[in-house]
């Protein structure tokens, strides 16, 4: 009786370590597929730095870049 429970409990102790471990994998992945992005869309690493410590939506991050940068631009003379 022992030996069952020892070992149920074992094996639901490694579906939660394993359901953790990939929860925590797929937000790095996330994180660094949106790092990517912004890299690829030609964005400094200050501002990099400053959308991922955000972290919103990716489409609304963007659009707000977007409107600082038109905004910034337009003021320039």
């Amino acid at each position: 009786m022992r030996l069952w429970i020892l070992l149920i409990g074992g094996c639901t102790f490694l579906l939660v370590v394993c359901a953790w471990l990939l929860l925590l994998a797929m937000n790095r992945s996330e994180r660094r597929a949106r790092r990517a992005l912004y890299r690829s869309l030609g964005m400094s690493d200050v501002t990099i730095d400053e959308l991922m410590g955000r972290n919103g939506d990716v489409s609304q991050e963007l659009e707000a870049f977007r409107e600082r940068r038109v905004t910034s631009d337009e003021t320039q003379p």
